[in-house]
C-alpha cells in the first residue's frame, strides 16, 4: 500500500497532490485561482530547473544573479519580486523581498542597483538585502524566485513574518512570472 501511495504521488502534480502526499506547497501555490497573465522571468546566469552558480550563494559573492522580465501587464501599479526555499529545514526560507519596482513592460535586477522608489523588506535572515543560498549540507534545494505585477500599491505592515508579507503581495498580483534555480553544498 504504501509503494501505490508513492507511487500516485509521483504521478500527481499541483499543490493538491503536495499537500496530499505530505510535502509543503510550493510558492505561490496557496491561492486557487491566481493570477490569469504571465510574466517571463529569465536569469542569464542559470536557466530553469538549474543550478544556480555558487557566486551568487554564501559560498561565493553572495549577489543576487542578473534577472529580466517581460510582459508586464499595462494597468500594474507597481512590481514587487520575491525568493523562496520551500525546502528549508523548519519551512520556507524567504531570501529577498523587494517592492515599488517601475510597472514598465519589462524590467531588470541584479545587475545594477535598485532603482528609486523600491523597498527591500526582511526576509527570514531579519535582513533588508539579497541572501543567497545558502542550504545545509547535503540536499538540493529549490529556489523560487518570482516577479509579481501588482494590482496596486501593496502596504506591507511590519509585523507580518516574511511568508506572511510574501503571500499579501501575491494576493494583489495580477500577473506573476517565476524562475526555479537549485543549488546544493
Amino acid at each position: 500500500m504504501r509503494r501505490a501511495v508513492s507511487v500516485a504521488c509521483a504521478v500527481l502534480a499541483g499543490a493538491a497532490a503536495a499537500a496530499a502526499c505530505g510535502r509543503s506547497r510550493a510558492p505561490g501555490t496557496e491561492r486557487a485561482g491566481g493570477p490569469s497573465a504571465t510574466v517571463a522571468l529569465t536569469s542569464t546566469a542559470f536557466a530553469p530547473r538549474t543550478a544556480i552558480p555558487t557566486r551568487y550563494s554564501c559560498d561565493g559573492a553572495n549577489v543576487p544573479p542578473p534577472l529580466h522580465w517581460a510582459g508586464v501587464p499595462s494597468g500594474t501599479a507597481e512590481v514587487a519580486f520575491t525568493i523562496e526555499d520551500p525546502d528549508a529545514p523548519k519551512g520556507t526560507f524567504v531570501h529577498w523581498i523587494v517592492t515599488g519596482l517601475p510597472s514598465t513592460p519589462e524590467g531588470d535586477l541584479g545587475t545594477t542597483g535598485l532603482p528609486p522608489g523600491a523597498r527591500q523588506l526582511p526576509g527570514s535572515a531579519g535582513r533588508t538585502s539579497y541572501v543567497g543560498p545558502c542550504p545545509p549540507h547535503g540536499g538540493t534545494h529549490h529556489y523560487y524566485f518570482q516577479v509579481l505585477a501588482l494590482e496596486r500599491h501593496v502596504e506591507v505592515p511590519d509585523r507580518l513574518t516574511p511568508l506572511e508579507k510574501v503571500r499579501l503581495l501575491r494576493r494583489s498580483a495580477r500577473a506573476r512570472g517565476q524562475l526555479i534555480g537549485t543549488f546544493t553544498r
